[in-house]
């Protein structure tokens, strides 16, 4: 499971990067994800509108999990044996501390996977 941080979902808009075209071909099968959390950060934002309608759309599923957005995605990835999907350095940081795999944007237009 691949969960999805808010500035991952807003990458699309903001950076111009496909990043559910490249997640779907670098990790085929994989089911992607988020908490309410991030749904509900996505609506308070300008612009979140469109990431919700991504997520409908790109049928992305929601995970339940406690606490702010971040402790959630962490919470949620550590339960699921998943991987964080964010650009967020103190939540990619925080993750890999706890040995959660990231994905995140490298350049303009490519994703890639720490472990």
């Amino acid at each position: 499971m691949i969960l999805l941080d808010t500035n991952f979902i807003l990458a699309p808009f903001n950076l111009g990067v496909d990043v559910f075209h490249e997640l779907r071909t670098k990790f085929p099968g994989k089911k992607l994800a988020t908490v309410p959390q991030v749904k509900k950060e996505l609506a308070r934002l300008p612009g979140g509108k469109a990431g919700l309608q991504l997520l409908d759309r790109e049928s992305v599923g929601t995970v339940g999990a406690e606490g702010f957005a971040d402790d959630a995605l962490l919470e949620a990835a550590e339960r699921e044996k998943g991987i964080v999907a964010t650009n967020d350095a103190e939540l990619k940081k925080r993750c890999l501390e706890e040995g959660v795999p990231v994905i995140f944007i490298r350049g303009k237009n490519r994703i890639e996977l720490v472990v």
